[in-house]
């Protein structure tokens, strides 16, 4: 298979050789050490997807500071909803698989179970509408394609700036007392995990709309103490706070945890987040960290 990555530099991206080692890759993206092509680009998209003519176009590249989304609406319209568009238009040129990473934050976080895939979108933010707004440009010109919505992303190992990379580091210095938000939910989703489901989607041609956390739901407090437990430093304080400790320009919903109904119904749901996030500790992160 012929696999063509747009956003490779990113979190889910670095992963990709790995889970994709078999396949015959083109990895781009607009930072060094990758083919460039920007997706905001619709000729350069274009012009790289006929030469290249891949089987599947897995299609990463995105802004996802939620945050600089809010302040800079185009920005994130130009990267999220008008550079989906312009990668759909390119995978229609070339017959392609398009695979589109959206995200559990298109829902309104004001129910109490987790979202299944029939649930109605509702996005708080510029953020969650413009990718939601990618999904609809993918649904609306394409037939052959997996929209596959993740969680609360975890993973990229010594690049990892983001909740769990933060707080595991903080824990190893030994920080304490250390603060969490315990008032808001959501479902962590390991990116290594993120693309196993992919490959295994992909080998399926069951085409269509999927979730790809991992399984359940929990707070960042939550979080907080597994990444404690994984690094093994029980005497480190965390305190449980609510979502206005962390005052944010962009609003989130209450809850953003998903369900992977779809997955679970063609037999490899994903695993549940307390073992990925130990997984992903203790293998990239505790290392880095010499613990």
């Amino acid at each position: 298979m012929r696999l063509f990555v747009t956003g490779a530099g990113g979190m889910v991206g670095s992963y990709v050789p790995d889970v994709f080692g078999d396949c015959e890759l083109v990895v781009t993206d607009i930072v060094d050490g990758f083919e460039s092509v920007d997706v905001t680009d619709g000729g350069s998209v274009r012009r790289a997807i006929e030469k290249v003519r891949p089987d599947v176009v897995l299609h990463l590249a995105a802004a996802t500071d939620v945050d600089r989304c809010e302040k800079e609406p185009e920005w994130a319209r130009r990267s999220n909803a008008l550079g989906t568009e312009n990668v759909v238009r390119a995978c229609e040129g070339a017959g392609a698989v398009l695979v589109y990473v959206s995200t559990g934050a298109v829902f309104s976080g004001e129910q109490a179970e987790p979202y299944v895939e029939s649930d109605p979108p509702g996005p708080v933010n510029v953020y969650a509408k413009a990718k939601l707004d990618g999904e609809y440009a993918v649904a609306a010109r394409l037939s052959k394609y997996y929209i596959v919505r993740a969680g609360w992303m975890m993973g990229g190992g010594k690049r990892d700036t983001k909740f769990v990379g933060k707080m595991a580091e903080f824990i190893a210095a030994g920080r304490t007392p250390l603060r969490a938000v315990a008032d808001m939910r959501g479902t962590p989703t390991y990116a290594r995990d993120l693309l196993g489901a992919v490959k295994r989607l992909l080998a399926t041609g069951a085409f269509g709309l999927y979730h790809a956390g991992n399984a359940g739901s929990c707070t960042r407090y939550d979080m907080a103490l597994a990444i404690r437990e994984s690094i093994g430093r029980p005497e480190i304080v965390v305190e449980a706070v609510d979502s206005s400790a962390f005052p944010l320009p962009a609003p989130r919903g209450r809850s953003e945890a998903i369900r992977s109904l779809a997955l679970e119904r063609l037999g490899f749901a994903p695993r549940p987040w307390r073992d990925a996030l130990h997984a992903y500790v203790t293998t990239e992160l505790a290392p880095r960290l010499g613990v």
